[in-house]
């Protein structure tokens, strides 16, 4: 998450309605269901463009690593609201 985005909002004259944090847990419980988390955030357009395919290889490799029994994935999550 960007550090003192509501401050930048202010600046930009935008009022913070809002600025919500939670963490949810994905499940890696083996080996293809991390392949398919990252082959997800690959179909999803929610991989950075232009990054290296070698890259998303090695991130593929650890999280597979990671995988197992028990094993969970974190995705904290920002929504943020503002107006004009």
């Amino acid at each position: 998450a960007r550090d003192h985005l509501g401050w930048i909002l202010a600046a930009a004259d935008f009022a913070v309605l809002g600025d919500d944090r939670a963490t949810f847990w994905l499940p890696l419980p083996d080996e293809p269901s991390a392949g398919a988390f990252v082959d997800g955030l690959l179909a999803g357009s929610l991989w950075p463009p232009g990054v290296p395919a070698e890259r998303a290889t090695r991130a593929r490799q650890l999280i597979q690593r990671r995988s197992g029994p028990g094993r969970q994935m974190p995705l904290p999550l920002r929504r943020l609201v503002a107006r004009r």
